[in-house]
């Protein structure tokens, strides 16, 4: 019997076919807002997987074949959405005792209430766009190639939640921020209206799922004494952690404002030279920008 959101959220990483998932979300929410399951942590738990269980292979980013096709674009979408059902599971199991030794009990319910509020959110972004790519274009979840750029980014930050949070949600969220509207009128210029106006719902809840992600980080970062701004710029410049060591322009400033993320946090970082008033990066061309 499980008896803690801990072992809820390793069930569902071990659980490869998305649709699954999604499922198993809307049960866990449920147990855990009606009482049925009041612990995060629980005894003797089975051990947390290095890596979510995935029904489709997934292959390094630059070496899926370039698709200008509004299909392709709609199922990478799709794919980094249940990809990030599983980003906020991982967060809770793997960081979640941490968040509680650090920060008490209280706040770490806090903490749970919001990640199992935006999974549950992140499920049903999946469930709406895999049934537009079923629909719309004959596609199901699975039939393209898929990307492994928040896998790569979950396993370079599992042993710190800071990282964690600055490289899967603050950097990688907040790029699906900047690339919204992009991506709404390539669906608009294809005749896609229902699928745009289902992104559009998606966007405005993502606003706040980085924003929440935010908050946490500078609460965990202040925990540490440290300058959450510096850090945030320390996570991002370490090729560890982010190969760029940069961010990418276009910025969506008013949606990043609005998740709390201000300028002089993400300009000083941007890669190319005479746009948002960045600097150009020390790295050659040729080596991949993956953010």
């Amino acid at each position: 019997m499980l008896r803690s959101l801990r072992q809820l959220a390793i069930r569902i990483l071990k659980t490869p076919e998305a649709e699954e998932k999604c499922r198993l979300t809307r049960e866990a929410v449920e147990a855990y807002r009606s009482g049925k399951i009041i612990q995060i942590v629980g005894n003797n738990e089975e051990e947390l997987p290095e890596k979510p269980a995935r029904a489709i292979e997934e292959i390094r980013a630059g070496t899926i074949k370039k698709s200008s096709g509004v299909k392709a674009y709609l199922h990478s979408v799709t794919h980094a959405e249940c990809c990030a059902i599983d980003c906020f599971w991982d967060l809770l199991a793997r960081f979640g005792p941490q968040v509680e030794d650090a920060l008490g009990s209280e706040r770490a319910r806090l903490f749970a209430d919001d990640v199992l509020s935006i999974a549950l959110e992140e499920s049903t972004h999946f469930e709406r766009l895999s049934t537009r790519l079923l629909e719309g274009y004959g596609t199901k979840y699975g039939d393209l190639e898929a990307h492994d750029t928040l896998a790569e980014s979950m396993l370079a930050t599992n042993d710190d939640i800071l990282a964690r949070l600055v490289i899967v949600h603050l950097v990688h969220e907040a790029r699906g921020l900047d690339v919204f509207d992009m991506g709404r009128k390539r669906l608009v210029g294809a005749g896609d209206t229902s699928t745009a106006k289902v992104l559009e719902a998606n966007y405005a809840q993502e606003i706040g799922h980085v924003k929440a992600m935010h908050s946490w980080f500078v609460t965990l970062a202040e925990h540490r004494g440290l300058d959450p701004r510096d850090t945030f710029a320390f996570h991002i410049r370490d090729p560890a952690r982010w190969r760029a060591q940069g961010l990418k322009p276009p910025f969506n400033h008013q949606a990043r404002a609005a998740a709390g993320l201000d300028q002089d946090w993400y300009l000083p970082l941007t890669l190319v030279q005479g746009q948002e008033g960045g600097k150009k990066s020390k790295k050659k061309k040729e080596e991949s920008i993956r953010n």
